[in-house]
């Protein structure tokens, strides 16, 4: 594992397994009191999102989901909550000891209904909520037969879902997309997130994630290696550097962007701001001669340095104390190869690759070789496919894009909901900030100019990731919230990053 964790790891079903005998054997406690507190924990939730004037209906398979979901029924009940409970009993299952437990405490309070054939499926009040305790993250076997019919039915009503730890049918950390799976309203799972939840190809099989804490045991989190970690905001609290008093310019770096061509101008601004907003303390932009005036115009704290179309590349500066972020808006011309083979050879530090910059990459492989080590990749999934080849799930791809950072010895950022970072050493992060309203041009342009100037500023490459992924899906968290998704601009990632470095609490 690496030496630092930023953030909640993200374990196989069998961990997960582990994880409970673990909490159940330090605790001194059975496998029905860890039931209850999770069954206690969802209660808490759901109590938060839906009144006693809804209908619940909970559905129930004969393992140990089945037997959170009557623990669950009951505690509904207690609070006078109107529940029905229905269990179905697909082909070849046996009930668990925790199933029975909480069965036998449930029957004297409730007319349990058994679904065993189609016809005992019911029709469920579409304003009822519906609550899935069928099958847990222990599954491994496709869905056939009643359950798949069941699954069916649930998912073609109009009733808000929610799964309990995960959606009946979902495998936690493989692809399986090619049966009936729960299409939940939300997932309320138990303190350690699963894979699944994360990939673009379960978006309708997770809804929104609800990670409930239930105090199982943190010395085997601690201890128990993981490849995946989820980020999560107090870990990256703790990774802001502080400012000193007596600094100056000189301590917080200097960015040197190529960035903008003809046309695409915006995309060296929008980098160069994002740059500035998280602190670093100079940049210099490389710029056509023709284009200067619009950088310097758009940019007040920006240097240029210019040159012409038709000239050799421009000298630069001796001192190579910067950091360079190179692609955004650069297009695919002779020039811009030119330019980035130059860089890649002037400069041996770890840098920034974004947009075209990896296009020219992907067009022109021998490139790969002069890429510094640690250096940063920022492609979205389209440009990644162009440098890896072609995935067909997204297991696969981020397997892919493991192997690539590993072979390559860079870090490769996949940009999306929930970007994922993956690093030199086969580690993978996955960001938990961010929505729909970024998926909007210069969105990438800024994240580019963030990850630079936190390089510049002299946080690993790695640090420089992970806070820089974060913050920038920060922003437009903060950003949305205040103009919604459907108005939101890269401009706007922009303006609240001082409000993302605020919630951080960094002043």
């Amino acid at each position: 594992m690496p030496n630092t964790i930023y953030g909640l790891k993200i374990f196989s079903s069998e961990q997960i397994k582990k994880l409970d005998a673990a909490t159940i054997e330090k605790e001194g406690i059975t496998s029905i009191e860890l039931m209850e507190r999770a069954s206690g924990a969802f209660v808490k939730e759901f109590t938060k999102f839906y009144g006693k004037e809804y209908p619940v209906n909970i559905l129930c398979g004969l393992g140990n989901n089945g037997g959170d979901g009557m623990a669950i029924a009951r505690m509904l009940m207690n609070k006078a909550y109107n529940v029905n409970v229905f269990v179905v009993s697909f082909d070849n299952s046996t009930a668990s000891k925790e199933f029975t437990a909480e069965f036998l405490k449930l029957e004297d309070m409730i007319d349990i209904r058994q679904i065993t054939q189609r016809r005992d499926i019911p029709v469920f009040d579409p304003e009822a909520v519906i609550i899935d305790a069928m099958l847990g993250s222990g599954i491994n076997r496709n869905i056939t037969g009643l359950l798949a019919e069941v699954i069916t039915t649930v998912n073609n009503t109009k009733c808000e879902i929610i799964a309990v730890d995960i959606a009946s049918g979902l495998f936690s950390s493989k692809s399986n997309l090619e049966q009936a799976i729960i299409q939940p309203t939300f997932t309320f799972s138990f303190q350690v997130p699963k894979l699944a939840f994360f990939l673009p190809q379960n978006q309708f099989y997770t809804g929104e994630l609800k990670l409930l804490e239930i105090g199982l045991d943190e010395e085997f989190i601690i201890n128990e290696p993981s490849p995946y970690v989820l980020i999560e905001k107090k870990s990256i609290i703790k990774l802001i550097k502080k400012r000193a008093k007596f600094s100056h310019k000189g301590n917080y770096g200097h960015v040197m962007l190529f960035a903008g061509s003809h046309g695409k101008m915006g995309a060296s601004m929008l980098a160069a701001k994002g740059a500035f907003k998280t602190g670093c303390g100079l940049i210099t932009l490389l710029t056509e001669e023709n284009e200067t005036a619009i950088v310097q115009s758009g940019i007040w704290e920006a240097m240029c340095v210019s040159y012409k179309a038709s000239d050799n590349i421009p000298a630069l500066p001796d001192n190579k104390n910067f950091t360079l972020g190179i692609g955004p808006g650069i297009g695919l011309g002779d020039l811009s190869l030119r330019f980035l083979e130059y860089l890649l050879k002037y400069n041996s530090k770890p840098l920034v690759i974004d947009a075209d910059g990896l296009n020219l990459v992907s067009l022109n492989p021998h490139l790969l070789k002069l890429i510094p080590a640690k250096s940063i990749l920022t492609p979205h999934p389209k440009e990644f496919e162009r440098l890896a080849g072609s995935w067909s799930n997204d297991y696969e791809r981020l397997e892919k894009q493991r192997g690539y950072s590993i072979t390559h010895n860079i870090y490769l950022i996949l940009k999306g909901a929930h970007s994922s970072i993956t690093t030199p050493e086969g580690f993978v992060y996955i960001n938990s900030s961010g929505n729909a309203g970024m998926a909007t041009a210069g969105s990438g342009d800024v994240l580019t100019g963030i990850i630079t100037s936190f390089l510049a500023q002299n946080y690993t490459p790695e640090q420089a990731a992970i806070l820089g992924v974060f913050l920038h899906g920060l922003a437009g968290d903060l950003a949305a919230s205040e103009i919604g998704q459907n108005s939101l601009m890269a401009g706007d990632i922009i303006n609240f990053l001082p409000n993302a470095f605020k919630e951080l609490m960094i002043v």
